[in-house]
């Protein structure tokens, strides 16, 4: 998503919030006099990890770590357990300061090279097995600048701020089972991201819902899921658990028939076309990052692909392009891809915003799309900035973006295998974007989080997120997550399913969705 500040709720969203506040009690503190309050529990499995008083710890069954699969099933709320020293604490806000601060800086323009995220050290207990000396550190920019930035300004106290753990925001963490020693695993992930509410996904289901389609779909996409998280012996909250899909390890369990070949990750500016400055001295890895061990000197067939990308820019033969492309991507496998960016619609990806995605140069079927973070998914021209309409189907762009067409060789797939491309989302609403299904699947799933959702840390009354953020406070609220799966997700669903159905059939696309930007 675009590198700018969170906006505060809007005042009809604070307003439901306040509503369902009250209605839900939670704007009251505990009272010491009432004595019906139960006890705080002890979460049955853990370690010794609490829930706060007036909280019940419903039972969750044990996964299965012996299948791969077993922390993304349907019925999996895995329960992590972390515990730092002081020492390694500290070090946890250190490092994520000094990361958020060269962020900045190469944002200011003071600075040009990303450094590395650093991990700190901890304890990791899963399912009664300890992890000693695994990595941890806080994940993503949302939760950095949200630490020790206000706005476009440096928090003075923001490091002192995470070390009193008085974070305004609840962080994301990512979990390296091996950063430190050995090869350990749990299930058949070493990186473990445990994501919290960030973007636009109050809900904590649209990017667990749609990798759940792209994997369905046959589109190989991060395997997604929800898990519980203690921190120090108490209960921190609720989080998507997301499967890495920047690794070898991904590389190996999802395409294990073929497991060599170049990776690239797409972050900034994926056009698909090759620039002259992007010479030997590696400035293409600019907008393409290597990933799983790709080499960062040599493109190999990554340039390939963008010379074909710059002459279908040129006006190059329809033939020539078409007879070049089929040696170096599989075209079917790209245009379920765009279907599914187009039919959520996910516009930060790929084809909308150019970016969120990986390419896989699979040895016997070419490059491949890997989509990941779709915290943006089932959201609508109209939800975003300027939005006037819903999007096309043939090609729809989030309205703050400076992306106005699609990259150059997925735009030509769109527009010379047009038959086959809407055939293919036809597929794809006929089979996976089944809005009853869809809200079945949801409906199951919330009541499974409800309950770890409303003991979270920072959805109780005594939020971190409260104590002087009060525009952020109406985020992290229980009425707030329930509206926000069961109106603004529910409505997104059948309102995009019937638009793209609407212009399946033959219905007119709106002619200017960003109103004239």
């Amino acid at each position: 998503m675009p590198s700018r500040p969170v906006a505060p709720p809007s005042p009809l969203l604070l307003t439901l919030t306040a509503l369902a506040s009250l209605a839900l009690g939670c704007g009251d503190e505990p009272s010491d006099d009432d004595d019906s309050a139960p006890s705080s529990q002890t979460i049955a499995g853990s370690d010794g990890c609490e829930l706060p008083e007036g909280y019940e710890a419903p039972f969750v069954p044990p996964v299965d770590e012996g299948e791969g699969d077993s922390l993304f099933a349907d019925d999996a709320l895995p329960l992590f357990e972390l515990s730092f020293s002081d020492s390694e604490w500290a070090d946890l806000c250190r490092h994520a300061k000094a990361y958020a601060d060269n962020l900045w800086e190469i944002d200011q323009g003071i600075a040009t090279d990303r450094v590395r995220h650093e991990y700190a050290s901890a304890t990791l207990v899963f399912q009664g097995k300890e992890y000693p000396d695994i990595g941890a550190r806080f994940r993503g920019r949302t939760t950095l600048f949200a630490l020790f930035f206000d706005g476009d300004d440096p928090r003075p106290d923001g490091l002192q701020r995470c070390l009193d753990r008085r974070l305004g925001r609840k962080p994301s963490y990512k979990i390296s089972m091996d950063e430190f020693s050995g090869d350990d695993k749990i299930g058949d992930q070493q990186k473990i991201n445990l994501i919290a509410r960030e973007g636009a996904d109050q809900s904590y289901l649209r990017e667990v819902l749609a990798n759940r389609v792209s994997n369905r779909f046959g589109v190989v996409a991060p395997r997604a899921n929800h898990a519980r998280l203690c921190v120090d012996g108490a209960y921190e909250g609720l989080f998507s658990l997301v499967e890495e899909a920047d690794t070898q390890r991904f590389l190996n369990q999802r395409y294990g028939d073929a497991p060599d070949g170049d990776y690239w990750k797409v972050e900034v500016d994926g056009t698909q076309v090759w620039s002259d400055s992007w010479d030997s001295s590696g400035g293409w890895s600019g907008d393409y990052h290597p990933a799983a061990g790709t080499s960062e000197t040599d493109p190999g067939a990554l340039r390939d692909l963008l010379l074909v990308g710059s002459a279908i820019e040129d006006g190059a033969d329809d033939v020539q392009v078409g007879d070049s492309l089929r040696l170096l991507i599989d075209e079917e496998q790209w245009l379920k891809e765009i279907a599914i960016d187009m039919a959520l619609p996910d516009y930060d990806g790929m084809f909308g915003n150019h970016k969120n995605h990986l390419l896989y140069d699979h040895p016997d079927r070419g490059f491949v799309v890997v989509p990941y973070d779709r915290d943006l998914a089932w959201l609508d021209l109209p939800d975003y900035a300027g939005g006037a309409c819903e999007g096309n189907i043939l090609g729809g762009h989030p309205c703050w973006s400076s992306a106005t067409a699609g990259p150059a060789v997925a735009g030509w797939l769109v527009d010379r295998r047009q038959d086959e491309y809407l055939a293919t989302m036809q597929e794809l609403m006929d089979d996976e974007f089944v809005p009853s299904e869809l809200l079945a699947w949801i409906g199951d799933r919330a009541e499974t989080m409800r309950p770890w959702l409303e003991a979270d840390r920072y959805y109780r009354p005594d939020s971190p997120a409260c104590i002087d953020e009060p525009d952020t406070c109406g985020y992290y609220n229980p009425g707030a997550w329930e509206y926000n799966i069961f109106t603004t997700l529910t409505d997104a669903i059948n309102e995009r399913a019937a638009e793209v159905q609407r212009q399946l059939d033959g219905g007119q696309a709106c002619s200017d969705p960003c109103g004239g930007r």
